[in-house]
């Protein structure tokens, strides 16, 4: 009885590390033979950095606000948790997806850093500032001069790619600006997964209006 004990243990941990290399080795057609197993596996034992380290406690949300040349609303995208959503969607052959994540996200880290590091600057030569004023005026700087900030560029042209992609040709032609939003929301503690209430987001930074 303790023979075949040891026996089934040693079975299921040579699968479970069998899979798990072959869950993590690049796309190849061992890969694609046991895409249904990979997907079941990846339910059940996928696991993040988070697994190792402290969890996040927010998110990123990115909007693209579209305007006409009276700067009146024209069509409104969150864009961030799509990029996010087609990655999972599109589990294991998200290659493509996983780029986008990457580069927008990378982008959005970019502007995250530059407002740190003008907070920082702004602290050391106005020590008196606290704070949430070093930040607020860090932000104003940095969105009176959006081009000098890294990842901006980016944003903005990506933008104009996600204006084609969600809008008729029609309604893009009367697109003459667009306000870029990077806002922070809160992810819920594990004890308050349930809960209905809404996640709160605080604002970033406004880049509002941009000529598109």
């Amino acid at each position: 009885m303790k023979k075949a004990i040891k026996i089934f243990i040693v079975t299921c941990v040579s699968i479970y590390w069998l899979f798990t290399f072959l869950y993590n080795s690049p796309n190849n057609f061992i890969k694609i033979e046991y895409q249904k197993e990979m997907k079941l596996f990846s339910t059940f034992f996928a696991q993040k950095w988070s697994f190792f380290a402290p969890p996040p406690q927010f998110n990123y949300k990115l909007y693209f606000t579209y305007l006409d040349e009276n700067k009146n609303e024209i069509a409104a995208f969150e864009v961030y948790s799509s990029i996010i959503e087609s990655k999972r969607n599109t589990r294991p052959f998200n290659g493509r997806a996983e780029m986008v994540d990457y580069t927008i996200y990378g982008s959005i880290e970019g502007i995250v850093n530059t407002i740190v590091k003008e907070r920082t600057e702004i602290n050391t030569t106005q020590p008196e500032l606290n704070l949430h004023n070093a930040n607020l005026l860090a932000v104003q700087r940095l969105s009176e001069n959006p081009e000098q900030v890294q990842g901006f560029l980016l944003l903005k042209d990506y933008a104009k790619i996600v204006g084609k992609d969600k809008m008729s040709a029609e309604k893009l032609k009367t697109v003459k600006y667009v306000t870029i939003n990077i806002n922070s929301e809160e992810i819920k503690k594990f004890a308050n997964r349930e809960s209905k209430k809404p996640n709160v987001e605080s604002k970033v930074i406004a880049f509002n209006p941009y000529p598109f």
